[in-house]
């Protein structure tokens, strides 16, 4: 019997797993730069996590959620590498976010 990668992990990781894709599509509206780390390009893309959350559709737009998505990118951080090469003269692994920062900006913060 076969069975889908989504039969396979818990609830917490479908979630991490969607919203992923969700920041996937958001990131394509943005404008990117590109730096370039240990000679492999990398896109930048600085945004407010407000504005990720009207994208999302979340209207609550509370500190609690805007945590909840703060702790959302500092775990992908924490995934497994996405693309991963060994062979006998070497050993390469690749992750899709190298850098999160985060900021405070209290001027444009909704009260509530």
């Amino acid at each position: 019997m076969l069975t889908g990668y989504f039969n396979t992990v818990s609830f917490d990781q479908k979630k991490i797993f969607f919203r992923f894709l969700q920041f996937i599509a958001f990131s394509r509206t943005q404008t990117a730069t590109t730096e370039n780390f240990c000679e492999q390009p990398y896109s930048i893309v600085q945004f407010k996590v407000t504005d990720f959350m009207d994208f999302i559709q979340k209207n609550n737009k509370n500190q609690y959620q805007r945590e909840q998505l703060i702790q959302f990118f500092e775990k992908l951080q924490t995934m497994k590498p996405f693309v991963k090469i060994f062979t006998n003269e070497s050993f390469e692994s690749f992750t899709v976010f190298p850098s999160v920062k985060t900021k405070n900006n209290l001027e444009n913060m909704d009260p509530g």
